[in-house]
């Protein structure tokens, strides 16, 4: 049975090799949906293909030996340091699929080799392929025309005549190959059928037009590199060309230069701006590429990379407006000299530059190497302004004409006389085949595991979740998507984690946005404030990340940042108009009236930042307080700050330096980062003394007040922990008597307390509570003086906090009134006894 079916596929070998190519110049080509959400159906279904047309290769070939030429050994160094490079220097992991269809590049020009074999004579096999990429083109310009009438949608949102590919560009470039390979037909064959002939001009006539709608100048110019090759390698071309005098080659040779150089600048006129934005892109990357020359940056590695130093390079100092319009965000080099050069290295370029060139000089020309010679030209060409490297239906019709050089173009140079077995050869690429099947298996079968565990399940198992995950990257947003799940089911910092990797990867603002937002969630405003400052940079031209610092500065009271900010913002200049842009300079031109005063009244010498006053209405109370909030540097703030809550705040402002004192002890790390919360409480036209006295007496009204509705406002709109040990309620006199009333009422949310000479005598029951009631977890400070302060008061309170044995550190001034001469001089120790640096 075996036997038979061997013979059976042997017998039928140039119609399996005619199914597999079918499938694999389409299902690359054709955006098709059979793996499900989440997969690269075009990367898989070319890893897929690729492995189980070696399968069949295996069944219906005879191997028996193999000569290996330098060449082999060339690619085979080469595959081999594409592989270190991407273990020892890539930030992405072995999941990720690009990866493998890099590696299924080189095994594709193994199995082309294989199949088109000029001693097998199947030349109908390669007929066939050039077939189908011109009925490729044609379809493709159909798909196009629809989409230029709008008839069919495009799924790009920037462009319209895309056919099935991601941009113009690559649309472009693939109509291009195959208006290549049409001409080669015209010039080599020449076609005589009549209705041929005047199929081929209908052809031409709407692939043609779509070509141009394109806007590809690039591939423009690489059709154009590719034609002069067939015409300039014809028989009759040389014969002329060797007829020329010396003259009339030097007056041809003139003219040609002076026709690249009308036909440069007319190309540079068509759009200006894409032009320099290419010669910006090489600026900045070429920067890169002097600090690693030999091995680069590694594989995979340039969005990442590249844009972390633009960023850099906007943020430094302020550029040139010339330079902000074309800095955008960029994923690849638009030019694949330069990409290899920087993720790979430049020696890995100048040895690939040198094979081409050894192997174009040594090739035989034939109708065949024609066209082969004349695709590598095309794309050479191409990939001066675009990526081929990243497109797999561009680099199959590259890796096409590369193997048509190799099969008809008598290379034949051995390196080693070396014959290996088939089995040999067979078990070496079962291995590779099955590993090709297996991947794209794994990836498949535990994303939908995951797509699954997703959709059923309210909770999620953390290490299950992050190993599905893995099988995920196929794209460089993958684990921001795994992160952002993470988070969602209450595996915070796991999650953050998750999410800045994949920043670090990419640096792309898409995800830099939500990202510093998770942070901002968290307290963590020094990197949400680094991330929005990185979109800036990488976006120097967009008002949005701008918008969204200016968002960040807000939260955190910075008048002067607010008001320097929306001054940029008003006056900077406009790059693409719309609706979105005219409410942004609108929003900061009202943020540079409110806010201009504030910014003055900042004092210079601050490091930190004070809010203008703020208020809260009281549904308990039925009455609006003000209070104003002291923000350490945002550099300093991390995480979610320890914060101090401050009855009579506006007497603490005005009369001591608090706000410079916790500034002072934060900038030189005697403290911890602390968020110091003012009230000033005041009602209307009530005078706050009258007002105080209803408050701060025991009143357990006012405990509700701040224990569900003002410390919720704060921790909703603020970086503060929610946690009781990070709270201090702090006051002096009847504040400090409010103090630890509402720290005892409230059990779970304050665990420090600070009185600096309360006045007990309004509630006197007060003393019964703590002498009756066992010691709470509290930290308590108390101060009084011997003058004429509340010393009386004072003593019995703490001789039952110590009875009762209370954490209590009591600070006695000799001769010490009741006054803020006393009280001010007090606050640096309270908040170092509080606050230590950890």
């Amino acid at each position: 049975m075996k036997k038979k079916l061997s013979y059976l596929f042997q017998k039928h070998n140039h119609v399996l090799d005619t199914f597999f190519l079918l499938l694999l110049f389409t299902c690359t080509l054709y955006k098709i949906t059979i793996f499900g959400k989440y997969i690269n159906e075009k990367e898989i279904s070319f890893v897929l293909i690729l492995s189980f047309w070696g399968f069949f290769k295996l069944i219906s070939s005879k191997l028996q030996s193999l000569n290996i030429s330098i060449y082999d050994v060339f690619f085979v160094a080469l595959f081999l340091y594409l592989c270190c490079n991407f273990y020892f220097l890539s930030d992405t992991t072995i999941y990720y699929s690009r990866f493998w269809v890099f590696i299924s590049y080189f095994f594709t020009f193994y199995i082309f080799r294989w199949s088109f074999n000029a001693k097998l004579k199947n030349k109908k096999l390669q007929h066939f392929i050039f077939i189908l990429i011109l009925i490729n083109c044609f379809a493709q310009s159909t798909i196009a025309i629809l989409q230029y009438y709008d008839y069919l949608e495009s799924e790009n949102e920037f462009f319209k005549v895309v056919g099935s590919l991601y941009s113009p560009n690559v649309l472009g470039a693939y109509l291009s190959l195959g208006l290549s390979i049409l001409s080669w037909y015209f010039l080599v064959y020449k076609i005589k059928n009549k209705k041929l002939f005047v199929a081929a001009l209908i052809y031409l006539l709407l692939v043609g037009t779509v070509f141009i709608l394109t806007g590809s100048r690039a591939s423009w110019v690489g059709f154009m590199g590719s034609v002069f090759v067939i015409f300039i390698s014809s028989q009759k071309a040389s014969r002329f060309i060797y007829k020329l005098s010396s003259i009339k080659k030097g007056i041809a040779l003139t003219c040609l230069g002076l026709l690249l150089i009308i036909g440069s600048k007319f190309l540079y006129s068509l759009n200006k701006e894409s032009v320099h934005g290419r010669h910006f892109v090489v600026k900045m990357a070429f920067q890169d590429v002097v600090k690693k020359p030999v091995f680069g940056h590694g594989v995979f590695n340039f969005a990442g990379k590249y844009n972390h130093t633009k960023a850099n390079y906007f943020n430094s100092e302020e550029r040139p407006w010339q330079e902000i319009k074309i800095g955008n965000y960029v994923f690849t080099a638009f030019n694949d000299y330069l990409l290899i050069s920087y993720e790979l290295g430049i020696l890995a370029l100048l040895a690939m530059l040198v094979f081409g060139i050894v192997i174009i000089s040594k090739v035989r020309i034939t109708p065949e190497t024609k066209l082969g010679i004349a695709i590598l030209i095309n794309l050479s060409i191409w990939a001066f302004f675009h990526s081929a490297i990243r497109n797999i239906s561009i680099m199959l019709i590259g890796i096409l004409g590369l193997s048509l050089v190799f099969v008809y173009g008598n290379i034949t140079n051995k390196f080693l006389k070396m014959q290996l077995y088939s089995k040999y050869i067979k078990v070496l690429l079962f291995i590779v085949c099955s590993l090709g099947v297996f991947a794209v298996y794994s990836k498949v079968s535990k994303t939908q595991k995951l797509i699954k565990l997703i959709k059923q399940e309210d909770t999620i198992e953390k290490n299950s979740f992050i190993y599905l995950s893995k099988f995920l990257e196929n794209n460089l947003n993958s684990d921001f998507y795994t992160g952002s799940y993470l988070y969602k089911y209450g595996y915070k910092k796991v999650g953050i984690d998750f999410m800045e990797e994949n920043f670090q990867k990419t640096y792309a603002p898409k995800i830099g946005r939500p990202l510093a937002k998770y942070h901002i969630k968290e307290g963590n405003y020094k990197r949400a404030e680094e991330i929005y400052k990185s979109n800036i940079g990488v976006q120097p031209f967009r008002y949005e990340p701008q918008m969204n610092y200016l968002s960040l500065m807000k939260k955190t009271h910075d008048y002067k940042a607010i008001v320097e900010l929306s001054r940029k913002v008003v006056n900077f200049p406009v790059k693409l108009p719309s609706p979105k842009v005219g409410k942004y300079k609108q929003s900061a031109s009202k943020n540079i009236n409110i806010y201009t005063k504030y910014a003055k009244d900042s004092s210079s010498a601050l490091q930190g930042t004070l809010s203008r006053s703020l208020s809260i209405k009281s549904k308990l109370l039925k009455a609006k307080f003000l209070y104003r909030v002291y923000f350490p540097p945002i550099s300093k703030i991390d995480k979610k700050l320890p914060v101090v809550y401050i009855n009579d705040g506006r007497s603490y402002l005005k009369k001591s330096n608090i706000v410079k004192i916790l500034d002072s002890l934060m900038s030189h790390n005697f403290i911890r980062p602390v968020v110091a919360v003012f009230l000033e409480g005041k009602v209307g036209k009530q005078s706050w003394k009258k007002v105080r006295q209803d408050l701060f007496l025991c009143n357990p009204t006012f405990t509700d007040f701040f224990t569900e509705e003002f410390i919720p406002r704060i921790e909703h709109k603020f970086p503060v922990s929610n946690n009781s040990k990070d709270r201090t309620i702090m006051g002096i006199s009847f504040g400090g008597l409010a103090a630890i009333y509402l720290a005892n009422t409230s059990v779970n949310y304050f665990k420090n307390i600070v009185m600096q000479s309360p006045s007990f005598y309004p509630c006197p029951h007060i003393y019964h509570t703590f002498l009756k009631e066992s010691a709470k977890d509290f930290k308590i400070y108390l101060s009084y003086g011997t003058g004429k302060d509340t010393e009386k008061q004072c003593i019995p309170m703490i001789r039952f906090l110590k009875k009762s044995g209370y954490a209590l550190k009591v600070e006695r001034v000799e001769g010490g009134n009741h006054t803020w001469d006393v009280w001010k001089e007090q606050l640096a120790d309270i908040f170092v006894h509080f606050f230590p640096l950890l």
